[in-house]
């Protein structure tokens, strides 16, 4: 650490204020990666429950018509729900009898 000291001189106020900010950064960012997740997790239930693909796949395309929010691949690491495209491909996948169309 002596050093770094002699090439680099960081006040310790901002020395505290970088690491401050270095945790939000990290705390954000994982709390965006957590809702996305959770967003998936709830699709799955509710096709677990419903055992109705289609009426999902109608509500997440109605949902997004009436926000105005983006469809496409415009992915991004602020996002704190995934894309429209991505979890209708989830929904796809999963072992649950019924069908849904992305159109």
């Amino acid at each position: 650490m002596d050093e770094i000291e002699n090439y680099i001189h960081i006040n310790i106020v901002l020395g505290i204020i970088l690491v401050v900010l270095s945790i939000f950064i990290y705390i954000g960012f994982f709390y965006l990666y957590i809702s996305r997740i959770q967003e998936y997790e709830a699709d799955k239930y509710s096709v677990i429950s419903t055992k109705n693909k289609e009426a999902l796949c109608s509500a997440l395309r109605k949902l997004t018509d009436l926000n105005d929010i983006l469809t496409g691949s415009q992915k991004g690491l602020f996002n704190t729900h995934p894309i429209l495209n991505d979890r209708i491909k989830r929904i796809r996948e999963l072992e649950i009898e019924g069908k849904c169309n992305n159109g």
